[in-house]
């Protein structure tokens, strides 16, 4: 359902669902395609050259995320889910499970990532991202 928020900037932000086709919604959560490559490695560019959190040395291109975001999906069966700007179509953040290790007794778990584009934090677009997240169907019976 669409949840309305007020957000830091005191701005009223709407969050809703794959689903949701309320006029109130200014952000939607949707599965990622891969014509959502490129926003994503936009998104994911400065945390690559900017920080030490991603432990990466070379920000992805485009084609890597989508070689990433079918790995995810396909290879590995679980979500990848993008955010975007209703009235825009802009991807604001994106969130995907991964398996955790490889080793049998992990076969259950998953660890989650998220990212929101610089200007699209503080509006609850990371929330409403790990709220879909865990709401997957893919991972009900797993341990995020």
């Amino acid at each position: 359902p669409c949840r309305g928020q007020r957000s830091s900037r005191g701005q009223s932000s709407h969050i809703c669902a794959m689903s949701d086709d309320d006029a109130k919604c200014r952000v939607q959560v949707r599965e990622a395609t891969a014509d959502d490559g490129d926003a994503v490695a936009a998104i994911y560019a400065p945390v690559v050259r900017d920080t030490a959190i991603s432990f990466e040395r070379d920000a992805p291109s485009g084609d890597e995320m989508r070689r990433r975001m079918h790995a995810v999906m396909h290879e590995h069966k679980l979500p990848y889910l993008v955010a975007t700007e209703r009235a825009t179509a802009r991807v604001l953040g994106y969130a995907y499970a991964t398996p955790y290790r490889t080793r049998h007794a992990y076969r259950f778990t998953v660890e989650t990532t998220v990212y929101v584009a610089a200007d699209a934090r503080g509006r609850g677009v990371g929330a409403a991202l790990l709220r879909a997240l865990r709401a997957n169907h893919t991972l009900t019976e797993l341990t995020v």
